[in-house]
């Protein structure tokens, strides 16, 4: 059997490792659906709450589609429709869980995008000569955050 996405890239792994820096806990059923739907960094995972219902509808009417669960194997199935709907994809519903894990993700990786550009904005003004009292609010937020 053809697998429907080989895996998850280094750029990936540093996302999720990121993540659990900041104590977000997605499980790897969560992991691997959004991996196959092409959701990719931390902006892209911060509208995650956002497309929460496109996402439903992805799995239910793309890979739930006949042609491309022929391709999936039992293992494949588990992991995107999990052990509720592996068996029936085409009634495939986002459970109250995913849906929290959702929220959980985008509202972290937003304040992760936020403290990014506070930084950046600083490290700008920094290289610009800005006086010292702006630049020690970098060296707070560096000891204070860890990126």
């Amino acid at each position: 059997m053809t697998s429907i996405n080989s895996g998850i890239s280094r750029e990936d792994d540093d996302t999720w490792e990121l993540l659990k820096e900041n104590k977000v806990i997605v499980p790897e059923s969560i992991k691997k659906i959004l991996n196959d739907l092409n959701f990719s960094g931390i902006r892209a995972l911060a509208k995650v709450n956002e497309s929460s219902v496109m996402i439903e509808e992805y799995i239910r009417d793309v890979l739930g589609d006949p042609d491309v669960l022929e391709i999936m194997n039992k293992e494949e199935k588990l992991q995107i429709f999990g052990s509720i709907f592996s068996r029936c994809p085409s009634k495939f519903k986002l459970s109250p869980g995913h849906k929290v894990t959702f929220q959980i993700l985008s509202e972290v990786c937003k304040e992760i995008v936020q403290r990014w550009t506070i930084i950046c904005k600083v490290k700008q003004r920094q290289s610009m000569g800005v006086p010292s009292g702006k630049i020690r609010l970098y060296s707070n937020l560096k000891k204070s955050e860890k990126i």
